[in-house]
């Protein structure tokens, strides 16, 4: 079973409830993925927020911060360490995480007296894209972010930097994933405020091969995140695969 912070997961948990197996986190702070499934079967937003806290109480005891619930705030979750994993872990016959930082959250999530079923760490692994290309050292330099463009990912951050970046060198910044129809205008906006609407790309949705011309295209890549649930992101495995500098 695979889980995160999706609606999609809803019907995995009960499965994983019923038929326990291996469980694989893609996300180790699971509170989103909670308050969807209480949302689903709850009659209101009030309904909900007391049915979170009553799982709170119910999950971590004397560990829960009884003197703010039910109004916990999304940073609550990430301040009290309140990550939601010990029913899929309890019930698992094995538990599967991809980095040191998602080990660590999990063992604390579940208490200083619990017991855990095997726990394996099993990094990404690094496979080099199909056609190497030979860099091109004669071009201007392209700065570029890989993966879903997110406000989580602080694209107006590393615009801020390309401004100064470019006060040394004709440098361009490339998006090089999909962006939602939501963000794009705002996006848009923040570079042409800047000055940077002529330096500043979005390529949408890429093909593989695309994606692979743009790992060979860049001359670094910079993978900011503003918050984790304890992810791995193949992002930065594809970047290093390519042999691309990371800023991270």
């Amino acid at each position: 079973y695979t889980v995160g912070n999706s609606v999609h997961h809803h019907h995995t948990f009960e499965f994983a409830q019923r038929y326990p197996g291996i469980v694989w986190f893609h996300d180790i702070r699971l509170h989103g993925f909670y308050y969807t499934y209480g949302e689903a079967r709850q009659r209101s937003p009030e309904h909900t927020r007391e049915w979170m806290a009553s799982e709170i109480l119910r999950l971590y005891g004397n560990r829960a911060p009884i003197h703010i619930l039910p109004a916990l705030t999304w940073e609550d979750y990430h301040r009290y360490g309140l990550g939601f994993t010990q029913e899929w872990v309890r019930n698992a016959r094995a538990v599967l995480v991809n980095n040191r930082l998602a080990e660590r959250l999990l063992r604390l999530d579940q208490g200083p007296d619990s017991m855990l079923p095997p726990l394996w760490r099993i990094p990404f692994a690094l496979t080099p894209p199909s056609q190497p290309q030979e860099v091109k050292r004669d071009v201007p330099p392209v700065i570029a972010s890989f993966g879903i463009v997110h406000p989580i990912k602080a694209p107006e951050a590393l615009m801020d930097a390309l401004c100064i970046v470019r006060r040394v060198a004709p440098a361009t910044l490339v998006f090089v994933g999909s962006l939602w129809d939501q963000w794009r205008p705002q996006f848009e906006q923040e570079a042409e405020r800047r000055g940077l609407a002529h330096y500043v790309q979005f390529t949408g949705e890429v093909s593989d091969e695309e994606y692979e011309r743009w790992l060979y295209r860049a001359t670094c890549a910079a993978q900011l995140r503003m918050a984790t649930n304890g992810e791995s992101s193949a992002s930065i495995g594809d970047c290093l695969s390519a042999g691309l500098p990371v800023v991270t």
